[in-house]
């Protein structure tokens, strides 16, 4: 288990919800959340899902190709998160059980080799992506591009209390 799944499979998270009762869309025997997430605008329309998501609360919970999805909509208990997962993340694409079953298949193995990059957590995942993406990843680099991202953070900040009651959409 990832240390980002390991902070919210704690018996509580610092906003006082204990794991066991974070809610979420019924969730059926087989097909999980798979209505709600359809009625919502499915793959194509993730915004709308999320946002009818979050009406569950600030940490919500659905099931999806037969996984439990936990989504942060809390930005301090996300970076509590965040902050736990360490330099290697988990993302959502190590979760995808058919694509590890797919490129572990013999036959799709040695036509297109070990399982790509993106689908992958951990060293696995950093060190082509650092040596491939240096000028992106380098404290140097970081450190020319960061006055930008402030600017914008900066421009931004006023105009989220608007465009929040909207959804964002």
């Amino acid at each position: 288990m990832s240390p980002s799944v390991r902070a919210l499979s704690t018996s509580a998270t610092a906003s006082g919800v204990a794991r066991s009762t974070l809610r979420g869309p019924t969730h059926y025997p087989i097909i999980g959340a798979l209505p709600f997430f359809t009625g919502n605008g499915g793959p194509t329309r993730l915004a709308s899902v999320f946002k009818n998501l979050y009406s569950y609360g600030n940490v919500a919970e659905m099931t999806v190709f037969g996984r439990k999805l936990v989504s942060v909509f809390d930005p301090s208990e996300f970076m509590k998160v965040h902050r736990a997962a360490g330099p290697t993340p988990t993302g959502g694409t190590g979760d995808l059980w058919m694509f590890h079953k797919y490129f572990s298949d013999p036959a799709v193995h040695a036509k297109w080799g070990a399982m790509p990059m993106a689908f992958s957590d951990d060293e696995k995942w950093r060190r082509p992506r650092h040596a491939l993406q240096r000028e992106i990843f380098g404290q140097d680099a970081a450190a020319s591009y960061l006055p930008r991202i402030n600017a914008v953070v900066d421009a931004a900040l006023p105009e989220i209390p608007a465009w929040a009651p909207s959804g964002g959409e």
